[in-house]
């Protein structure tokens, strides 16, 4: 078993990392009066990655080192380029901007944006939305740091379902701050980040299939990249699940059992760098997630 292991790390770590559920390039972005804040040294690492862990409804991100603010009438537009956004069931990804509770509720501060997905990045179809009740807008529901990005019942921001505009598949993604359209409570959309809940892997020789991973079987990190800690959620695994972390020569970092589907790493002594988490269930099926952490 032990053997069987360190060859599937090996292997893994030979091969190109798998597509994550955020944006990989910004493609274009044209910014509005107001804009400016966001565009120093962190920009594009700042939206192209998860949202802010440390924002809640509350107290919001707002820092340039997460967000990234468009200006009145700004747009950008983001590309999936080792992955793309599917329609799956419910909500297929989800925007996060920085709106927050004024004076703990139920007022919310909203700088709202208009969402559009593209084939191509030719060929637009913008979401329908109600500029009363900012059904379809971006920039509407607070931020939960903490949750899982994946989760739209818990994480916040505002999630959106291709189906809604007759799209099985979408790899651009268009935010355009509202401007005069919607009379919200600022002057920009400030983006924080992109998660993608329904997505595809481009590359056919990712790290998921090299340990057959069945395609009901899902594996995720948030924060990630992480500082003190990260949660790992896994679902559609049976049984009691096998975790085991490799750094990058293969060596054994930690062993562990859950049953509950959940893992928490909140390593001590270890240096930043790249790690390798792998998941067995009782069944035999695998999937390997990678951990960044960041001292």
């Amino acid at each position: 078993m032990r053997l069987m292991l360190t060859l599937i790390v090996l292997i893994l770590l030979t091969l190109p990392l798998a597509a994550d559920p955020w944006p990989d390039e910004v493609v274009s972005v044209e910014y509005g009066v107001g804009a400016g804040f966001g565009q120093g040294d962190s920009y594009p690492n700042n939206i192209l990655g998860p949202p802010d862990s440390a924002a809640t409804p509350a107290a919001p991100s707002s820092t340039a080192e997460e967000v990234l603010t468009l200006g009145a009438g700004g747009n950008i537009v983001l590309a999936f380029r080792d992955g793309g956004i599917l329609d799956g069931e419910g909500a297929d990804f989800t925007i996060f901007e920085n709106p927050f509770f004024v004076g703990g509720g139920p007022a919310i501060f909203r700088e709202v944006g208009l969402v559009a997905v593209s084939v191509d990045g030719e060929q637009w179809v913008e979401f329908p939305y109600n500029d009363e009740s900012f059904q379809g807008l971006a920039g509407v529901t607070p931020t939960n740091g903490s949750a899982n990005p994946l989760d739209p019942s818990a994480s916040g921001g505002d999630s959106f379902d291709l189906a809604d505009v007759g799209l099985t598949f979408a790899r651009y993604l268009r935010i355009t701050d509202a401007g005069d359209a919607v009379s919200d409570n600022g002057d920009s959309f400030d983006l924080d980040a992109v998660a993608v809940i329904h997505g595809e892997a481009q590359d056919t020789s990712t790290p998921e299939q090299m340990v057959s991973r069945p395609a009901y079987l899902t594996l995720s990190a948030w924060p990630n990249p992480f500082n003190a800690q990260v949660t790992v959620q896994a679902t559609g695994f049976r049984g009691t699940l096998h975790i085991t972390l490799f750094d990058l020569l293969g060596r054994q970092i930690s062993s562990s059992q859950i049953t509950d589907g959940q893992w928490s790493w909140a390593p001590q002594s270890i240096s930043s760098g790249t790690y390798l988490l792998l998941v067995e269930d009782s069944d035999g099926n695998r999937a390997s997630e990678r951990l960044v952490l960041v001292r």
